[in-house]
């Protein structure tokens, strides 16, 4: 997967390559939504997997108040703005209660780095007063459980957001 990924550190033979290839990509990326930021989102930002899809029709069905709605957080001056050329992060879906908002990422296992989800989820957390949480479902969970089982559990991370005991909540 590192070699088919262009944006891989590892690919490159030093930094400043690295950097560079970075910095030409956010450019890129900032000048595509400059131009159109309708067709820019709906080509590279509103992507959702099948397995996401699902997930939230789902989950939904018994959980009042989840929305599979995107939410953009402005990540400029930030690590992930510095470190990976990202200028906004976008979530999966929330649910909001008391002027607070918990995140729900769905995450297919392959695919994530628990390392840059880390970093992630302290920076949205550290941008936005009214997010209070992250619950982060991995896809091996989602389909490993029955139904009752993973809405239990999710209901249990609420709670334990609510209560400040968690900010995170990993249910891999």
């Amino acid at each position: 997967v590192h070699k088919l990924n262009g944006m891989c550190r590892e690919n490159y033979k030093s930094d400043n390559e690295y950097e560079s290839v970075i910095k030409k990509q956010s450019e890129r990326q900032k000048e595509l939504y400059r131009l159109n930021p309708e067709k820019y989102w709906k080509k590279n930002l509103g992507y959702e997997s099948k397995e996401e899809l699902y997930f939230f029709n789902e989950i939904s069905k018994h959980l009042c108040g989840l929305k599979h709605l995107h939410l953009g957080i402005n990540v400029q001056n930030t690590e992930l703005y510095s470190k990976y050329g990202k200028q906004y992060v976008i979530t999966d879906g929330y649910i909001e209660f008391e002027n607070n908002i918990i995140l729900f990422e769905y995450d297919g296992n392959f695919w994530h780095d628990i390392e840059y989800d880390e970093i992630r989820d302290d920076i949205i957390l550290s941008k936005r007063k009214d997010i209070i949480g992250i619950i982060r479902i991995g896809d091996i969970y989602f389909k490993g459980n029955n139904i009752e089982k993973i809405i239990k559990d999710i209901e249990y991370a609420i709670e334990d957001i609510k209560s400040k005991k968690y900010k995170r909540k990993l249910l891999y």
